[in-house]
């Protein structure tokens, strides 16, 4: 091979360690914010107003306007919107890897 090759198959493993990285550690962050996103949800009324729901639905039926207020006003928003940071990232990490796979894999058939 090569010193082209060569330079270009180290370049390429970089980049692929670089992605693996990124994925485990994107994973990771992923089960934490959602464990988050569990204490925060369970600290809320939301469930709560939820229970509501299902134990008198009469009640819930005609108050439906307020009800759904008070369930948008309950839900912890910013900790569902913290979730998709390390979703994202997973995904930019994850086609990093695909796309530096194909090239690797090229580089390696010949």
């Amino acid at each position: 091979m090569s010193k082209i090759e060569v330079m270009e198959r180290k370049i390429i493993q970089r980049k692929l360690a670089l992605s693996y990285a990124g994925i485990f550690s994107s994973a990771v962050a992923a089960v934490y914010f959602i464990m988050i996103f569990g204490s925060g949800i369970i600290e809320s009324e939301f469930f709560n107003l939820l229970a509501l729901a299902f134990s008198d639905l009469g009640t819930v039926l005609a108050n439906w306007k307020d009800f759904s207020y008070s369930l948008m006003e309950t839900f912890p928003v910013v900790y569902t919107a913290i979730i998709f940071v390390p979703v994202f990232t997973l995904l930019l990490s994850f086609n990093g890897y695909l796309n530096n796979h194909n090239h690797n894999r090229r580089y390696s058939a010949t």
